[in-house]
């Protein structure tokens, strides 16, 4: 997956710039068939009849009804553990911090890399940019698998909370490069501190809800990562217009660092010997709290 996002930059800032001006639209009719094809690869999936049952919780929380009103009720299921389960609601809360600061670096890139360090070329900024995803994602490539493999023992929290910490760092600073070479680098150390908070959200995941419930769990705190990300998008162009793009990638690095500080104090120290197993028969209906609440560290 994360090689795909390397290899994905790379080809796009290949296509503009060997396309040439006014045939920028090549990279995009290519964008868009790669989708028919992971639309194929899905449509042939097939799974065992019953890996496609619900689980036993969720059968007696979602029973009856039409299938757009069973899909909300299990929508509330993840929904409910962001509210009644502390480990998760401060996963979520850490998450919504750090997308509203993030979501703004998404709208901002390109004008930023216009009148920072004058590129205005199509071409030019197509390739550029590559540059910097390549950068990135490389970073992630590396960090994701030392970090998986250092993962196994350790308690997940510090991986997200020293990602946020370093990453948020690296991003406050990248206003104040002279030199876009450097700010590859710096994007480099970026991808660097991502990988492990993707790594540690996933095993911290895994920890403290159970398999039957990551897909719901999985979609309450998406939601809330989502909604945060719209929001940064959304005020991006009216701050960086209003106080500055620079001041505007400061506040997002702080923001992360936030986020880093609250997961400090209100992540669990749990590794994978606290996961947290299956409901059965005699469990399923004791409610979500007591299914996805960790044991003590």
């Amino acid at each position: 997956f994360t090689f795909a996002f390397v290899l994905g930059p790379a080809l796009a800032g290949l296509t503009f710039a060997f396309a040439g001006k006014g045939n920028e639209w090549i990279a995009f009719v290519f964008d868009a068939v790669s989708y028919l094809v992971s639309a194929f690869a899905i449509w042939r999936m097939s799974l065992p009849k019953e890996a496609t049952q619900p689980s036993l919780a969720v059968q007696s929380e979602t029973s009856g009804g039409s299938a757009v009103s069973r899909v909300w009720q299990e929508f509330l299921v993840g929904i409910k553990a962001l509210a009644l389960n502390k480990a998760i609601a401060t996963l979520a809360v850490v998450f919504g911090i750090t997308m509203l600061g993030v979501g703004a670096l998404n709208v901002l890139w390109t004008p930023f890399l216009k009148a920072h360090y004058g590129f205005s070329d199509s071409a030019e900024l197509g390739w550029r940019f590559a540059i910097l995803d390549i950068a990135f994602f490389a970073g992630m490539v590396v960090a994701s698998v030392v970090v998986g493999n250092l993962m196994v023992d350790r308690a997940p929290k510090w991986a997200i909370v020293w990602g946020l910490i370093l990453g948020g760092a690296a991003i406050g600073v990248t206003v104040f490069v002279p030199n876009y070479w450097l700010l590859a680098f710096i994007q480099l150390g970026v991808g660097l501190a991502v990988a492990p908070i993707n790594v540690g959200v996933s095993t911290l995941m895994q920890i403290i809800v159970p398999n039957s419930q990551l897909g719901r769990v999985g979609g309450g705190i998406g939601t809330v990562s989502e909604v945060a990300t719209l929001t940064s998008m959304s005020l991006a162009g009216v701050l960086g217009a209003a106080i500055g793009m620079p001041l505007v990638f400061l506040i997002a690095g702080l923001l992360c660092i936030a986020g880093g500080l609250y997961g400090l104090v209100g992540l669990p120290l749990l590794t994978l010997k606290d996961k947290v197993q299956d409901e059965t028969p005699e469990t399923a209906t004791d409610g979500i709290a007591q299914r996805v609440e960790p044991q003590a560290a």
